[in-house]
């Protein structure tokens, strides 16, 4: 461990590789200090003549000074601006510049006279000018050693009056009190700066972490919508095929059964009515067989085709008698395939029932069109309406958006309190692969 590296942390220096994120802010720090020096150092230099009307010398030590100044600080902006290491490291420009610049002034007002005319006490708030710079200790130490060397250097050396005086050696003093003030509350300043950026950094890849998390959730969560609603459609024809084939053909022969029997037994006519009253309820229990497997399974959609079978479902709410429904079905619809058929035939199935049992609506216009963007099914209802930023829709339509969105389509549910209640579902443009 170096000395910087032990004194860094005797004074809680962080280990952090943050002088890297700080490149791009010391480079704007260093072009802007050089800017504005540059510019108050040409800027009053036409006042000169005019402050100092009769005092010529000093005039011309404003010139030299003026001029070296605006020279040194066009070399600075010259390195940071074409020099893509000086870029990268900008300090490493800035601090040799900053030397000579100390150097310069020092030579000035030591030209003024000796430190017991106050002139050297003119450079002591340099020694506070690093505190806001963004830079390790190591670098910020060496800035400000090599600073105040160079105004004591520049202010004593050319001028053996002033190193003669008797408060130079309280000078001196005074100088060395405000560089380590100034190296000392420089570091806690920057100190707590490389805290914050390292709390951001860690919050930063946290909040990218748990996003990631988020997404990797979300999309189980989609597949796992998909895995169920794609088995409990399985289920569905399973179970259907089961009462279909087995129940259903129980009950044909059961009929048949006592049909035969009705009418062999026709000559006694209590026989005959208790025969007749049989059939009927085998009837009955056929229809209720019926609707049962047509909830299970589409059953029109595999029978009569995708659009076939929506005009079914559409007869049956309005045979119900509880909505009065309006639809308009495309052609193109006969085209879908078998899964695209039967998604959209849950679709409106899902929405009918919603609007007859939740929504209480007495209306429901049905419109299935198809347009170069695709296939797009809207129902919309008078009902009640509700919230919909409040309230997402339920675990049927969840899993039939995520097939939806499998497909490539999309379902929206827009809704407001009294305001009734529309469900679109779209698909993407289909061709039917030929048979």
């Amino acid at each position: 461990m170096t000395f910087f590296e032990r004194v860094g942390v005797w004074f809680g220096d962080p280990q952090s590789d943050v002088d890297l994120e700080l490149s791009g802010d010391q480079l704007v720090s260093v072009r802007r200090v050089a800017f504005v020096l540059l510019g108050l150092a040409l800027g009053w230099w036409p006042l000169d003549p005019i402050v100092f009307a009769e005092k010529p010398h000093i005039i011309r030590g404003f010139a030299y000074y003026r001029g070296s100044v605006a020279l040194l600080l066009c070399l600075l902006l010259a390195l940071v601006t074409l020099s893509k290491s000086v870029a990268a490291r900008p300090l490493r420009g800035f601090i040799p510049v900053a030397w000579a610049l100390a150097a310069v002034t020092g030579a000035f007002i030591g030209s003024f006279g000796p430190p017991s005319t106050a002139w050297l006490g003119f450079l002591y708030p340099a020694m506070f000018f690093n505190i806001a710079g963004p830079s390790s200790l190591r670098t910020r130490v060496i800035g400000q050693a090599g600073g105040m060397l160079g105004l004591l250097g520049g202010y004593f050396l050319p001028y053996p009056q002033n190193r003669a005086d008797s408060y130079a050696a309280v000078g001196v003093s005074f100088f060395v009190a405000c560089a380590i003030i100034g190296v000392a509350a420089g570091h806690l300043a920057y100190r707590n700066l490389v805290l914050a950026l390292t709390a951001r950094r860690e919050l930063r890849q946290n909040n990218e972490h748990l996003e990631d998390r988020v997404r990797e959730q979300t999309r189980a969560l989609a597949d796992l919508a998909v895995h169920l609603d794609r088995a409990s459609e399985a289920e569905r024809k399973h179970i259907a095929r089961e009462l279909h084939d087995e129940l259903g053909q129980e009950l044909a022969a059961l009929r048949f059964s006592a049909s035969v029997a009705r009418r062999r037994s026709e000559e006694r006519a209590d026989t005959s009515a208790s025969l007749a009253q049989i059939e009927t309820l085998i009837a009955r229990v056929s229809a209720t067989l019926r609707r049962v497997l047509q909830g299970l399974n589409p059953l029109p959609v595999i029978e009569h085709g995708p659009k076939r079978a929506l005009e079914t479902l559409i007869d049956d709410a309005r045979a119900k008698g509880a909505l009065a429904v309006e639809a308009s079905i495309d052609e193109s619809v006969a085209s879908l395939d078998g899964e695209r058929g039967a998604l959209l035939f849950r679709v409106l199935q899902e929405a009918l029932t919603n609007a007859h049992r939740h929504a209480r609506a007495s209306k429901v216009s049905v419109r299935v069109q198809s347009s170069d963007a695709g296939l797009e099914l809207v129902v919309r209802d008078d009902g009640v309406g509700f919230d919909s930023t409040q309230r997402s829709m339920g675990m049927g339509l969840r899993g039939m958006r995520e097939r939806l969105r499998e497909l490539g389509g999309e379902l929206t549910i827009a809704s407001a309190p009294r305001d009734g209640t529309s469900v679109i579902a779209r698909l993407p443009p289909y061709t039917a692969e030929p048979s």
